[in-house]
């Protein structure tokens, strides 16, 4: 029952598109810099915008030793928080020179984002951003480095995905669990007061009969009473005859 949950979650959370086969596909692109358009790499992923930029930090850290950090932002025009920098880091199957590395993210629409990847040796201006016509060769080096990421990225969404559904049958199963927890309560409590509610009923015909005897005694007691009272009035009467 579990896996058949899992499955179907999979397939709600994954969806057949068509759009789907422009995923993870790299292809040449433009970002504007200085007034002008500048060369990127571009691939489109599954994931929100924070997830796609977690996971580029963490999978350039550890494949290629080299640290993304934000704050390079402003210079698009981009939120600062949606670019990343890796300054002056070497990359063998890059080049041997230090260079200036950025990765921009735009979130896009079904939970997707945008990753585009552009370079330079400083980013100065003086030495312009690696194209395919100035630099083909870091530029189709960075095109390999996107590609091999391209197919992690897809990796980590499917276990994003994963973990995603697994969540969700958690917590249906803990709904669950609490649900047959809560009817179980009401169950015992009903017995309960079913049980309550039948020795209130014994108690409540022993009760009756007690009043029913306890009447029975008073009407007895009464008369009694009376006829001490007149047994005792006599008994004075006597002693105030002796008496005189």
């Amino acid at each position: 029952m579990r896996s058949f949950c899992l499955f179907l979650l999979l397939i709600i959370l994954t969806g057949a598109v068509p759009a789907a086969a422009q995923l993870y596909q790299v292809r040449a692109g433009q970002l504007p810099y200085a007034g002008r358009s500048q060369a990127s790499l571009n691939v489109v992923v599954d994931g929100s915008l924070d997830q796609t930029r977690d996971f580029w930090q963490s999978y350039m850290k550890d494949t290629y030793r080299v640290s993304f950090r934000g704050g390079f932002g402003g210079l698009l025009g981009l939120n600062k928080q949606n670019v990343l920098t890796a300054k002056q880091v070497v990359i063998a199957t890059l080049s041997s020179r230090p260079t200036d590395l950025y990765a921009a993210f735009t979130p896009l629409a079904d939970s997707t984002t945008e990753v585009a990847f552009f370079g330079s040796y400083n980013g100065k201006g003086d030495q312009p951003f690696f194209s395919p016509d100035l630099t083909a060769q870091e530029f189709g080096r960075m095109q390999a480095i996107l590609e091999k990421y391209a197919p992690a990225a897809r990796l980590n969404a499917l276990r994003q995905r994963v973990a995603e559904a697994e969540a969700n049958v958690a917590a249906i199963e803990k709904q669950k669990e609490k649900l047959e927890r809560s009817m179980e309560s009401t169950r015992n409590s009903t017995a309960n007061n079913l049980k309550r509610i039948e020795d209130l009923k014994r108690q409540n015909e022993a009760n009756r009969q007690q009043l029913r005897q306890d009447s029975t005694q008073l009407v007895g007691n009464g008369v009694l009473r009376e006829t001490s009272r007149q047994a005792l009035q006599r008994r004075r009467e006597r002693l105030g005859a002796v008496g005189k």
